[in-house]
């Protein structure tokens, strides 16, 4: 179980494949669950990363290598998920739908790293911006596990295979 607590001091609960848990007070819980039969359920159970953004959504990575299901947006205000798949035709989808870790930057964008490279949301087009520190498919080098700000246009980037500067206006 992991705990989360939010912008607006709302606790949440990242559990061991019991889906995401709420705190809303009095000793009560609200509870989010997989349901196979409802497209707009949570993804999956088990949750890896919770973060949340200045626009009032809630993001869940994934990480179940069996499942694979991406990453969610949860909107707290209607209470309702939105889902991003990896789609091998997309180059403007998720790079990977295990999700390791999230960072925002110093102008707000959200950074997600997954299994295969490192994802800059773009909310106006709702799409993603991708970088792979190793051109090579399935390198060790893209498994992104941290990122960090640097300066204005550069990253740490923390793999399983090392660390690496990230130029984000040339890619490199």
């Amino acid at each position: 179980h992991q705990l989360y607590l939010d912008a607006d001091s709302t606790l949440w609960i990242r559990t061991n494949r019991g889906g995401l848990c709420q705190y809303i007070g009095n000793d009560k819980f609200s509870t989010f669950k997989h349901d196979p039969a409802d497209s707009l359920s949570i993804w999956q159970n088990l949750i890896n990363p919770i973060y949340d953004d200045k626009r009032g959504n809630l993001w869940l990575g994934f990480l179940d290598g069996q499942t694979n299901k991406g990453l969610d947006r949860f909107n707290k205000n209607s209470q309702t998920f939105f889902h991003y798949r990896h789609n091998p035709y997309d180059s403007t989808s998720i790079s990977h739908e295990i999700v390791w870790t999230f960072y925002v930057d110093c102008d707000s964008n959200l950074w997600i790293g997954t299994e295969q490279g490192l994802n800059r949301y773009i909310p106006d087009k709702n799409s993603f911006c991708r970088y792979f520190p190793n051109k090579t498919k399935d390198s060790p080098q893209n498994k992104i596990i941290k990122i960090s700000q640097a300066g204005a246009n550069s990253f740490w980037i923390g793999t399983t295979a090392g660390l690496f500067l990230l130029n984000s206006k040339t890619g490199n």
